[in-house]
Order: C-alpha cells, then structure tokens, then sequence
C-alpha cells in the first residue's frame, strides 16, 4: 500500500512535467533578474508562452502575480534565496492549468479584510506547487478553490492563519509538506472528496493537524501529526474518508468525529488526551490502532452502529460509551482500563455486541437480557445490560476502569470478590434489589457508586484505603449494613441526593470523613462505630429529617444528645437591579453574580452509645 502510493505521487509529477515539456515543441527559457530583460516576474509572464520556463534570479520580489498559461516557474537557487513579497495582498494567482511553481519563499499576504487573501491561491487544474517556503500569510497559506488534480509537494507552510485551505476541490495531492505553527488549522478541507494527503508532517497549529468539513472519500495516511492545539484529525458532516497510517500525538483530541458516518481509522498510532472520539456518529470502523489516551482511549458519545475491533487501548478510560447505542467492539486488547457504560436508557446498554475483548489479559464478561447464569471466574471485567438473578463470586479484578458495573439489572448477587486498584470497584446505574455482600473493595478511586439505585443491600464488605469515596449514592435509596469501611481518603460514606437509606451497624473509621451528606434526605444513621475519622465523623450540607440514633462516638463520652455538625448554604444575587436569594433552578440576572452564604446547622443524635458495637 505504502509502495503504491509513493509510485502514483511520482507517477504523477512525471507524467505532468512530460506533458509539460512536450505541449510545445518551440518552448523557451527566460530569465528574471535585476541585469536581464524581465525585472519582474509578472512582466515576464505576460510575455511568455504557454510550455515556457521562467527562471527567477535570486532577489526580493515585491510583485502579487497573476499567471494565465501553462508555464513552469522557477526560482534559480531555491527559497532561500528568492523571495515573492506580495505587499499585503495575494502573492501568487494561478488561473491557467498545468503550471508549476518552485522554489520561492512566498510571503505576506496579509491584509485580514481581504477574506480570499493567499500565498499561492489556484483557480485552476493540475498544477504543481513543489520545494516553496509558504510563510506569513494572514489567511491562508495556499488556497484551492473548485480546482482539481493539483500537487503540492515538498513545501515548508508556516506562520500562516491556514496551511492549506481546499474548498469544492477534487483529487488533489498533498504530500511530503512540512505544514507547522499556523493560527488554526494546518490542512482545511469543505465540500471536497477524492483527495490524497500523506506523508506530510503537520505540527504546532494553534487549532487542529488537519479539518474536514462535508467532505467524503478523502485518504489521510502516513501522515505525522503531533502537538496540534486541539485534533490532530477532525471530520465534520464527513464521510467515507480514510484515516490510516498515521502517527498522532498532542492535542486534545487525537482523532475528532461529529457527525460523521462510514469513515475508516485504520492502522494509526494515536497518543492524546482523547484519542479517539465520535460524537452523534454512526457506521464507522476504529480498527487495528494502537492507542494511549491520557483520558480515554476511544469515546463515543451518543453515537450508533459503530465497528470498535482489534485496538490495542493502553492508559486512560479504555473504551467509553456515553449515550450509544448498538456498537460492535471486538477482539480489543486493553491495558489498565477497560470498558465502561453509561447512559439513561436501557438501549444504551443493552444493544451492544461485545465479544472477545480483554483488559490485562483476562476476558470481558457482557451479559446482556440473562437471567440466572455464573459469570466465569477468570472475568478481569464483568458488565450486566438488563440482567437478573446473576451470580459473581470468587473474581479478583483489578487495575481496570470499572470491576462489576450494572445497569438496569436486578436481583443479582455480587459475593467473596476482591477488587483493587481499579477506577470503580463496582458501579451500578438504574440497578435495585441487589446484594453486594462480603466483598473486599480496596485501593480504588471509589469503592461503591450507585446512581438511581434502589433497594440495594451492601453488607459485609470490607471497603477500606480507596482514594476518594468508600460508598457513593447518588439519587439512591439503599441499605448499608455490617461493613468495615476505612481509610477512605475523602468520604467512607457519601450521600448527594439521596433520601431513605439505612445505614447501620457500620465500623465507620479513619476515613477523611466517616459520612458525608448532601442535599439527602429522611436516611436512618443508627448504631455504627465513627472511630478516628480525619476531619468529622459526620457532616452535612443542605440535608434535613434525617435520623441519629444509637451511634458510638469516640470522642462523645457524656450522657447527652451529641451534635451532628453541618450547615446550609444559601445564594444570593448580587449586583443585579435588587439583592434576593437565588432559588433552585433560577439563572443569575445580567449584571448579577452569585453569592454562596454558608449557615451553620445542628442535628442530634439524641442516644449516642458510650461504648462501640462489636461489627464484624
């Protein structure tokens, strides 16, 4: 493939200089230069023929050229020495086919108002633009518009506001460019197909490596695009483009989908914060790329129909899907991460084919619409779409995104696993009436997420050293009882949210906080060991009825209600027409900025016990 390409990029050259050479058998050379005929490069134009050779001495050309026939212009010693200065305007114009132009440095275009202003701007077909340094221009570097079967090869394009901008522009070759340090993207296409753009080196742009926008059937391959701003690539309302080969390190985003369907990445190796990433895009195929995204791998958000098989994932979030639906991730080889779901509906869970995908070796179990089955218990990540009655036990998970993650399953009974060192050591999402029981849940980011989360019951676990939250309820109703949770760096127990648990016959101990709670509501705190907690034993923001009773303090040894320290935070509008609090859900006012007032506020717990529980 790669063979290929470099004999048809040359092919090409040829077969135009031939022609070139052969289109006029009385073709003739001149000179420009400050002691020859021509002084100025368009005077010699205009007195040109079409086949002629224009060969331009070395020099400072103050000149915007306009050229109307097929000629090969040339600088004599290359651009380090013969410079096109168009004044603040176009440099270079080409409204003839099959010129070529080579060895200039092209420079200052730079009046902004003039929108179409342009180093090299073509209006034309199968031209050459070779061995140029493109610099300093303040829109585009080289401009093609409604043109095709150009090349433009071997050039330098710097410091411009575009490197090269294609527009309605079909079949054209972009190769072996060093495209660098331009205020925004380095290659642009709109409403373009057909194009080749390979072996180039596109680095430093302020914005993107290379955009395209409605543009279809494209090829980027073998490409080396580093430490652009924000994508190396991105596809707008593009399709059936090929991405292959490519060496993509730097920016935010690796390789950026919107809206883009049918397109191939292929064979890249990809190093950025978000390597892969497909918004509102469906039917595409992410295959055989090595990739290492300091925050996710691949991520797809609210995308459809997509093929994700045979990716090597290594660091950040593995594989992420947000909001989609329907995808086929296969034969992934994951390192430290994993696979992970989430989404509000159940067919962002349970629509997907996931089948021989591992994470450090071992398979990823996805069960999706079972009911009583085992999960296997060489599992290194288990994930349930939809399931009940599910058994996992006996699993040792570690160093992957999310241990167990549940969505929309019930019933299911997770027992005797140990999960260490993963992001999530179990995650549940719209899952109730499960039991989570005498698991070891150590030296993860959280030990226990549920989020809209019912009647679960979490007991008899040892929840102990993770680096956040021991146990995390969001919008969640749910019972905690007999666990050990400890040495949890933020919260041993937090609650946003989340109203009616019970949480009892806990040892609550060395945690930053032992239980924290916001915005909860009517929870039952009764009878747990706080022991040696960091900062509080308990606190609260924004919480009320809830109940203290029966709990064992270690730093409360009196006969007396013991205080549960908290507050509520008001907002007030300040800045505005008139001063008032801020209600839920209300937008500050123009000219207003928010206040945030913290009240101090007491709960009780009204028996505290003078001596701790024997848990566990």
């Amino acid at each position: 493939m790669k063979a290929s390409w470099i004999l048809a990029i040359f092919g090409i050259v040829a077969i135009i200089t031939i022609i070139s050479i052969a289109g006029n058998v009385n073709a003739k050379t001149v000179y420009v230069g400050p002691l020859e005929r021509y002084t100025s490069i368009q005077d010699a134009i205009d007195n040109a023929t079409d086949g002629d050779t224009i060969i331009v001495k070395d020099g400072v050309y103050y000149e915007n050229i306009n050229v109307t026939k097929r000629l090969i212009i040339k600088s004599q010693n290359g651009p380090d020495n013969c410079t096109i200065d168009g004044k603040g305007k176009t440099v270079v114009t080409l409204n003839a086919d099959g010129i070529t132009i080579e060895g200039f440095t092209i420079r200052n275009a730079s009046i902004w108002w003039g929108s179409e202003m342009a180093g090299i701007r073509i209006n034309s077909n199968s031209n050459v633009i070779t061995n140029n340094y493109i610099v300093s221009n303040r829109r585009y570097g080289v401009h093609i518009r409604s043109s095709s079967d150009n090349i433009i090869i071997y050039n330098h394009i710097s410091n411009n506001w575009i490197g090269i901008d294609l527009g309605s522009s079909n079949n054209n070759i972009i190769a072996y460019n060093n495209i660098y340090s331009n205020g925004w993207d380095g290659i642009l296409l709109g409403s373009s197909s057909g194009n080749n753009i390979t072996y180039n080196n596109i680095y430093s742009n302020d914005w993107g490596g290379i955009s395209l926008t409605s543009s279809s059937n494209n090829v980027i391959a073998y490409n080396d695009i580093k430490s652009n701003e924000w994508d190396g690539a991105f596809l707008k309302l593009s399709s059936d483009n090929v991405i292959a080969y490519n060496n993509i390190s730097g920016g935010r985003y690796g390789i950026e989908l919107y809206s883009s369907s049918s397109n191939n990445i292929t064979h890249n190796n990809i190093r950025s914060r978000k390597s892969v990433y497909l918004e509102l895009s469906s039917r595409n195929n992410v295959t055989c790329n090595n990739i290492s995204g300091q925050e996710y791998g691949i991520y797809l958000k609210s995308s459809s129909n997509n093929v994700i098989a045979h990716n090597d994932v290594h660091s950040g979030k593995g594989i992420y899907l947000k909001s989609s639906s329907s995808n086929l991730l296969l034969n992934n080889v994951m390192y430290s991460n994993g696979i992970t779901i989430q989404g509000d509906k159940l067919q962002h869970w349970n629509t997907h084919t996931i089948e021989n995908n591992t994470i450090n070796g071992k398979p990823i179990y996805y069960f999706r619409n079972k009911t009583g089955e085992k999960v296997p218990d060489d599992a290194g990540e288990v994930i349930l779409a939809n399931c009940s009655e599910m058994l996992i036990e006996n699993l040792m998970i570690s160093d992957t995104d999310v241990g167990i993650e549940m969505g929309f399953s019930s019933q299911n009974v997770i027992r005797n696993n140990s999960f260490s060192s993963n992001w999530y050591g179990i995650r549940l999402y719209s899952s109730n009436d499960n039991v989570i029981t005498y698991n070891n849940i150590s030296n993860n980011l959280y030990g226990i997420k549920l989020k809209s989360s019912n009647s679960n019951s979490i007991a008899y676990n040892t929840i102990c050293s993770n680096n956040r939250k021991g146990i995390l309820l969001y919008r969640s109703s749910n019972n905690i009882t007999y666990n050990n949770i400890s040495s949890n760096t933020d919260a041993g127990i937090y609650l946003l949210s989340s109203n009616n648990s019970r949480i009892t016959y806990n040892r609550i101990s060395n945690n930053g906080c032992g239980l924290y709670m916001d915005c909860s509501y009517h929870n039952s705190i009764r009878k747990n060991n706080f022991i040696d907690n960091k900062v509080h034993h308990a606190f609260f923001i924004d919480s009320f009825l809830n109940r203290w009773t029966g709990n064992y303090w270690d730093n409360w040894n009196v006969m007396l209600p013991r205080p549960v320290f908290g507050g509520i935070v008001i907002t007030i509008n300040i800045g505005g027409e008139i001063p008032h609090l801020v209600k839920k859900d209300e937008s500050i006012e123009i000219g207003g900025y928010p206040v945030n007032i913290f009240i101090p506020w007491l709960n009780f717990d009204w028996l505290p016990a003078m001596k701790p529980y024997s848990i566990g």
